[in-house]
């Protein structure tokens, strides 16, 4: 289980205090592992978004005896690859894996927009050997909570060009797929 601590960290919006989110962060690991939690891996989320800095992100570091991955939401690519490119440098500094936690085609209604949109993102994961990639397969616009936010109906089977990039991409040897090693290849024991 990947369980991201206080996620989104630096977007100003959480209004989260450094100081009280480490402090925060390393309480929930502590006491987890004080419980004998051995299936977890704790999830350090940056918003990755605007002028973040390597100097900013770690006023929120929790240490790397408490994060096992760095992770970042993705909505707005390419506008946020520079920035979260600098993140996953920071993560191979600290020698942690890197995920994109979050990510979606915020605002792209026209199918070119989705398409340059997804190729960004699958060069993005290529490039920069992403280890974990979850992608929001939603209808925003019907769902109650962000109707009229303009985020869009990013649903991969909505449109079949999408589909198909999808398919064709995700079928590429560098993804994890489905099968009876799955769980032995991603390090689970499970019960004996």
């Amino acid at each position: 289980m990947y369980l991201r601590i206080g996620y989104e960290f630096d977007n100003p919006d959480n209004r989260y205090d450094p100081k009280e989110y480490k402090q925060a962060f390393r309480y929930v690991v502590d006491f987890l592992r004080k419980e004998g939690v051995r299936n977890a891996a704790y999830v350090w989320h940056s918003n990755c978004w605007g002028v973040n800095s390597t100097q900013q992100w770690m006023k929120w570091y929790p240490g790397d005896g408490y994060v096992d991955w760095f992770a970042a939401s993705m909505f707005q690519v390419p506008d946020q690859l520079l920035t979260t490119m600098k993140f996953v440098k920071l993560a191979r500094q600290h020698h942690k894996p890197f995920m994109i936690a979050e990510s979606t085609p915020w605002g792209m209604y026209t199918i070119h927009g989705k398409m340059d949109w997804y190729n960004h993102m699958f060069q993005f994961i290529k490039e920069e050997k992403v280890e974990a990639f979850c992608y929001i397969d939603s209808n925003w616009d019907k769902m109650p909570m962000y109707k009229g936010q303009g985020i869009g109906d990013d649903r991969i089977e909505a449109n079949p060009e999408i589909k198909k990039l999808w398919i064709e991409e995700i079928g590429r040897a560098r993804y994890l797929k489905a099968s009876p090693g799955l769980f032995r290849s991603l390090g689970w024991r499970g019960h004996q």
